[in-house]
This record gives C-alpha cells, structure tokens and sequence, in this order.
C-alpha cells in the first residue's frame, strides 16, 4: 500500500480526505433521523483512530477492519430509515430486507471461506501476499522466512533478489543485508563481501525495526556458521557505517538502539570491546532496558571499570519490577559478578 506523504503525495489521498468529510457532514445532518448513521458512521472512524495516529503499526492488517466494519453495517441499516414506504408487487418490504441480509451473510461467508483457504498454512499466506504486493518489504521476507524455515534456499533468495531489485532503497539494502544471512547459513559466502558493501553504502538516514532485526540476524548466523571469506570484522565495519548514516536520528528511537545493542555483541564476540562499550553505552542510554543495562554492566566487568557495572547495576534496580522473575535472576547474577570481582581485587 503506498504511503502518503502529504495531500497530494498521492493525489488520492486529497480525494479520500474530502470523500471521508463529506460522508461525515452527511451522517451529521440526518443525525435526527438516522442515528444509526451517525452513530456507525463515527463508530467505524473511531475504530480506526489507533491504526492512524501516532503508534508506530505496521500500515495495514486486514483483521483491523472487522470490527470497524461492524459501524458500517449499522450505517447503512441505518440508512433504511430515510428511505420513503413503498409497496412492490413482486415481495413485501420485509421480505427483500431478509434477502438483501441473507445475501450479505452469503457473500460474507464465501470471503471468509476464501481467506481461510489462504490463511490455514503459513506458505500460501507468505505466497499469496508477495504475489499480490510484490513491492512490500513485509511480503517477501515472509516468503523468505517460511523458505528457509523449510531448507528452501532457492525460494528465500529470489525473494531477497526481488527486493534488490526495486527501485526504494531501503528495500535494496535489506535485501542485500538478509541475502549475505542467507549465505553464511548456506555456507556460500562468495558474494558476501560485495553485499555487505553495497548495504552499507546506502546512507540512509534513520532506521527501521528492519535494520535492528538484520543486525539481530548477523550477530546469530556469525555466531553459529563459519561466513568466511566474510570475516566478522567486515562485518562489524559495514554495521557500524549503517549506524554512522543515522547520525540525525535520536538515539531514543528504537531501532537505533537495538541496533546498536546488537551491534555491541558483535564487536564484543570480536574482541573489540571498546567499540562494543561505546554502542552498549549510547543503546542503555536510549532504550534502558534489562537486556541493554545487563550487556553493558558485562562489558564494563571486562574493562574493569567496577563504578560503571555498579552504576549499571544501581539504575537497573530502578526498572527491574519485583514480580519480574527473569529481571530479578539476572540482577542477582550481575550482582554476585560484581562481589566476586572485588573480592580478587581485595589485597590479602
């Protein structure tokens, strides 16, 4: 679905603006006499208030229109009421009202039927949406995922050579990123180091909960399968220039710092625990949570510094809750880390 960037970014978007006005003046002229269709009407808007405001959802679930769909019904039943009496030679009135509601459950119930062909296994869902919008990002790594999940190379890569194919370049890159995952897992890495280039010279300007899921990807696949040629410091350097492009995004953004979260485990795996301290710290300062606070309360152990594990260890205790049972098992572990290193460093 394309994304509006302004009124007339698609021109469309002017259009159903003022189609959605005018349909509203309506319902609140015959408010009086159909309040069915005020109440549906405005219903049906409200209901979709969450999806178009300010969370960051995904753009669009079809199952986010069922119960807003239930406004629209009652709009137009509601409509009935503004429609004169009338006789008809052919059924009463009451009877076409019960075919016409007999008709729509029909139709109804032959979509559902039709949707539960598609949704009852994951492939054809995965198939059936990269078919039908061959340009969403969320189609074909869904493609990808249930490939590879069945040992389907093939299919997983012409997914992501679909994606470096279109003209957005975020779609560009990710393919790129998710092709060079796809190798190291294959254990054919020939063109890995050109992908992980070219992915990092996209400059993009912020990230997206793609990106920190790459990056989540890489740090696992390099963990678990040999990638060479590609060495893990390649793979760190190209990371850390995506990161370097969204220089202007806050670092409270989300991705950013689980992005950079992951990216501190790699150079820590790497033996680069400078680097790995320097993106732990800007990721515990943007997002603050257990993983991110215990990450680098364990990097700071390994540098020495027992203030910083301290301090790490002091702001954590503010967020953890007592009823979380794995927050609180992980603070007692830091803190047992902590109490054994100053205890090595007690002279005797």
């Amino acid at each position: 679905f394309v994304v509006t960037h302004g009124l007339l970014s698609p021109p469309s978007t002017l259009w159903c603006i003022l189609a959605l006005a005018g349909v509203s003046a309506l319902a609140v002229v015959v408010r009086k006499r159909a309040p069915s269709v005020f109440a549906g009407w405005f219903f049906f808007l409200a209901a979709h208030a969450v999806e178009s405001g300010f969370l960051p959802l995904e753009l669009y679930y079809e199952h986010r229109n069922y119960l807003p769909a239930f406004g629209l019904f009652l709009a137009v039943a509601g409509l009935l009421a503004l429609v004169p009496a009338f006789k008809t030679t052919v059924l009463a009135p009451r009877k076409l009202g019960l075919l016409a509601v007999g008709g729509l459950a029909l139709v109804l119930a032959l979509a559902t039927h039709g949707r539960a062909l598609v949704w009852r296994d994951i492939g054809t869902i995965a198939q059936l949406g990269a078919a039908t919008h061959p340009d969403s990002m969320r189609a074909q790594f869904d493609v990808s995922y249930w490939a590879l999940w069945r040992k389907d190379y093939p299919t997983a890569i012409a997914a992501m050579n679909r994606l470096m194919a279109s003209e957005n370049p975020r779609n560009r890159q990710m393919g790129q990123l998710s092709l060079v995952a796809i190798n190291c897992t294959r254990g054919e890495n020939a063109d890995s180091p050109a992908l992980l280039r070219q992915a990092a010279s996209a400059n993009l300007p912020r990230l997206t909960i793609y990106e920190s899921q790459a990056f989540g990807r890489l740090h696992l696949i390099s963990d678990a399968h040999d990638c060479s040629p590609l060495t893990r410091g390649e793979i760190t350097d190209a990371l850390q220039r995506i990161l370097d492009s969204a220089a202007s995004q806050p670092e409270t953004a989300s991705p950013k710092y689980a992005a950079r979260y992951y990216l501190a485990i790699l150079y820590a795996s790497n033996g680069q625990w400078q680097a790995a301290r320097k993106n732990i710290e800007l990721a515990w300062h943007g997002g603050r949570d257990l993983k991110t606070g215990a990450f680098l309360a364990k990097v700071c152990l390994h540098e020495g510094d027992l203030e910083c594990m301290q301090q790490a260890i002091t702001e954590l205790e503010k967020i953890i809750r007592p009823f979380d049972k794995q927050g609180q098992a992980e603070l007692a572990d830091l803190k047992q880390l902590l109490a054994e290193e100053r205890g090595r460093a007690q002279p005797e």
